[in-house]
């Protein structure tokens, strides 16, 4: 319940830090590295070419997600990211020579006139470059979910390894003035986002 309760206010939160995104990605990243090391005391690693593709994927989205949420509404963001199913069947296609039943042509339909109303219906609230950043992570978030799914994958050892490049741009997050000056609140909000 307290994961999907701070997942669900985190565009709030982003929005209203004065840290900048990426800032937030890192310390998210770590925070979460950190967590899933902790109860994952004695999990050994295998590493392949499709879980490296997962974890490259999977840092790529949860970075592009939350710049996109600092420069959009947390809506649009949410909503653009979510065009994932589109990307999902293009990947089947053309990787797999998959070919999309009927319904998952009428679903990405009803999908494609749900982004668009979105995207209309917010203009005068809605950056550009916050939903080209949304649908990018909406692109690898369905490579997320492509690749777990082929039979050599591990998406937990995936998940732990995307969050290790976090841990080498720590540093990075310190050049971030709001970081460097930030009071107690201003740690907890992000930490909230983890």
């Amino acid at each position: 319940f307290l994961s999907a309760f701070c997942w669900s206010i985190c565009g709030v939160l982003v929005k209203s830090s004065d840290w900048n995104a990426f800032s937030i990605a890192i310390f998210r990243g770590v925070i979460t590295l950190v967590m899933y090391t902790f109860f994952l005391k004695r999990y050994r690693f295998h590493l392949n070419r499709t879980k490296c593709m997962v974890a490259v994927c999977y840092f790529l989205q949860s970075t592009l997600f939350l710049l996109a949420n600092k420069y959009t509404t947390a809506g649009s963001a949410t909503t653009l990211q979510n065009t994932s199913p589109i990307h999902i069947l293009v990947f089947n296609a053309l990787l797999l020579k998959k070919k999309p039943s009927r319904l998952e042509l009428a679903t990405c339909g009803f999908l494609l006139v749900g982004i668009c109303l979105t995207l209309m219906g917010g203009k005068g609230n809605t950056g550009t470059s916050g939903d080209l950043l949304a649908l990018c992570s909406g692109v690898f978030y369905a490579a997320v979910y492509f690749f777990s799914g082929l039979s050599d994958a591990d998406t937990l050892e995936s998940l732990i390894l995307g969050n290790i490049p976090f841990l080498f741009l720590l540093p990075v997050m310190f050049l971030d003035p709001a970081v460097r000056s930030a009071s107690f609140t201003g740690w907890l909000i992000p930490l909230t986002c983890g």
